[in-house]
């Protein structure tokens, strides 16, 4: 065994470990060289051995292997064996605390998911970069990538599931890429993948497909099917860069660019500035949360049998102090994917809640209306959701019997069993749930069945149509009358036309809401269109633009009480 190409000559006393492009521990041996090369010429041995290679991650599973309490060094050197190349790596150890180990061998692996670590994978890039520089013919593409609805399986599985998750989503990358392609965890949920010696951006985007395919399969952790998606950006070696990180900050930018539901984008000039606003967008948003920038306006839902007002919903906006109102269309997206839609939707509940009961206060039992609040997916999978909820009302004095929360149906997806556990929680406080936008998500039959839902909300872009469409006529009719049968109210959202109340009118729709009746009121006119009883009878023939409510007397004109 001792020719030119054994990787065991002369190398200094101590633990010897070989490592496969995988980071599994394929040779271990002990301070002898002779027995280091008796347990190589094993043929066992000898083939994975062969398996090994010099573009693979390094990685020591083994914190303090055979008995080690420490590490003092370790050397890493990169060779040849019968042709293929080899990681070993050389421990000097002497007796010191275990904690010394692990935070060594972390520079060079992830201990969770067996591949190359950020540091180790920079160094990679940078060899590869230095490669592709001598020879420009050849192409190199760094692709990273994050996972999504990630910190959604940490907050409703724990993070035991989601380590558990993060595994596998190693492994299956592993399988999608060619022998001697490196793949690293740069940390939490992001990863990257270098590709060298391809034939330019094709293959690079056939790998983000084989990918993207890969995770079209379910991850089964703890018995439960997680659908764990990725989103992709992909950076090319070109003439004009002068340093390996400008990949994988192209690649990074790139995938920050990816739009929601989307899978893949190829990194392009200009791209960057628009993340960059993106991030001063973000900046803002969470000073706004820490300075409480928020407003709440409130759109009536009437009642179609009576006239009169049923409830209000409670809508968000956003006062920038340079910018001044923000729709919530242009922030909540951003809210929802930072997290930010946590304190920004409990602050909503919590002054919602406290205003109604104001209002509460100043009218009978009767005439008392009820108040929808949006809750967000990232709300609905808090852990001890529903105890949150319930704290932030009871701190406000509301009655909880008068609250209602609006859901999307993509909140219900993959999760039906943990979501009829949170759903009867809110059932058994007396709490209502409409289900929201019904028909723009998957508006699946099944949902309607297995969830104790209360009032089902036609979106409005079917209502836009619904006079002016028959088979959008049509459609409506159908919803409606499967909410029926299943025992739900129906409320319309988005009137803004006689002809579109007469329509749902003739449907038997229960309640509506639009800018027919009042755009979204402030705090002030919400207390005057309260205090000033309003019942829509029916309406006189005027343009919706022309009711906008701005004090209480353009509300007059448009009921008769």
């Amino acid at each position: 065994m001792n020719t030119p190409g054994n990787p065991l000559q002369h190398l200094p006393e101590g633990l010897v470990i070989v490592t496969d492009r995988h980071g599994r521990v394929r040779f271990r041996g002990g301070q002898d060289p002779d027995s280091l090369e008796a347990l190589a010429a094993d043929p066992g041995q000898a083939r994975l051995l062969e398996l090994a290679w010099l573009q693979s991650a390094l990685c020591v599973r083994i914190c303090c292997p055979d008995g080690l309490d420490g590490v003092q060094e370790m050397a890493v050197y990169q060779t040849q064996w019968e042709g293929e190349g080899v990681y070993l790596v050389n421990v000097q150890a002497e007796q010191q605390s275990r904690g010394a180990a692990p935070a060594l061998l972390a520079v060079h692996c992830d201990p969770l998911t067996g591949l190359a670590g950020r540091d180790s994978f920079l160094e990679q890039l940078e060899v590869a970069f230095e490669r592709q520089q001598e020879e420009p013919s050849s192409s190199l593409a760094v692709l990273c990538l994050d996972l999504e609805r990630f910190r959604q399986v940490n907050e409703a599985l724990g993070f035991e599931a989601g380590d558990m998750l993060l595994a596998e989503v190693g492994q299956r990358l592993l399988r999608c890429v060619r022998n001697g392609d490196r793949v690293a965890r740069l940390g939490a949920d992001e990863f990257a993948i270098l590709l060298e010696g391809i034939e330019g951006q094709t293959t690079a985007l056939a790998v983000a497909a084989r990918i993207e395919a890969a995770f079209n399969v379910p991850s089964i952790i703890n018995t439960r099917e997680i659908f764990a998606s990725v989103k992709i950006g992909i950076a090319m070696a070109q003439r004009g860069h002068t340093a390996a990180q400008e990949l994988l900050r192209e690649a990074d930018i790139a995938k920050h660019s990816t739009p929601l539901g989307g899978r893949t984008v190829l990194f392009q000039h200009g791209m960057q500035q628009s993340v960059l606003a993106e991030l001063c967008h973000e900046s803002a948003l969470r000073r706004a949360v820490e300075r409480n920038e928020f407003e709440l306006r409130y759109q009536p839902v009437v009642c179609l049998r009576t006239g009169s007002i049923e409830g209000f919903e409670a809508l968000v906006r956003w006062r920038d102090p340079v910018r001044g109102i923000i729709s919530p269309v242009d922030f909540i997206p951003l809210a929802e994917q930072t997290g930010l839609i946590i304190p920004i939707g409990e602050w909503v509940l919590a002054e919602a809640c406290r205003q109604m009961r104001l209002w509460h206060r100043l009218l009978g039992p009767e005439q008392r209306p009820r108040l929808s609040v949006n809750l967000s997916a990232r709300q609905f999978w808090l852990p001890r959701a529903v105890d949150r909820i319930l704290c932030i009302v009871a701190a406000t004095g509301f009655d909880p019997r008068y609250l209602s929360l609006e859901v999307t149906e993509s909140v219900f997806i993959d999760r039906v069993v943990q979501a009829q556990g949170v759903l009867s929680e809110l059932q058994n406080a007396e709490i209502k749930l409409h289900l929201d936008d019904f028909g723009t998500g998957y508006s699946s039959l099944s949902y309607l069945q297995q969830f104790p839902v209360d009032t089902l909300k036609i979106d409005r872009s079917f209502v836009q149509r619904v006079a002016s469409d028959p088979r959008q006529s049509d459609l409506v009719r159908t919803i409606v009358t499967l909410a029926r049968n299943f025992g739900m109210g129906i409320t319309a959202e988005g009137i803004e036309q006689r002809e579109q109340l007469e329509v749902i009118q003739e449907f038997r729709c229960d309640q509506a809401q639009g800018y027919f009746f009042a755009r979204p009121l402030t705090t002030v006119q919400t207390s005057h269109l309260i205090a000033s009883y309003p019942r829509w009878h029916d309406v006189i023939d005027t343009r919706p633009t022309d009711r906008v409510a701005g004090s209480p007397a353009p509300h007059r004109h448009l009921f008769r009480g």
